[in-house]
């Protein structure tokens, strides 16, 4: 997954969690998103170079 670009919303835990873990290693670039910033930092310090965070409800389309 080298040079792609995946974007996982409920980031923080979960499935969501596990997704930007899995594309990070495969090489990809991932933007995650979640509302707790604090378990965002945490996929960061994993991965500095293939993830970038973004805390965010998805369902306040205002906050988008």
């Amino acid at each position: 997954m080298n040079d792609q670009i995946c974007w996982v919303t409920g980031a923080s835990a979960g499935i969501g969690r596990a997704s930007v873990e899995r594309f990070a290693q495969a090489g990809a670039r991932v933007l995650a998103m979640a509302r707790r910033q604090d378990r965002l930092q945490e996929l960061v310090a994993l991965f500095p170079h293939q993830v970038r965070a973004l805390a965010v409800d998805v369902t306040d389309t205002e906050a988008l």
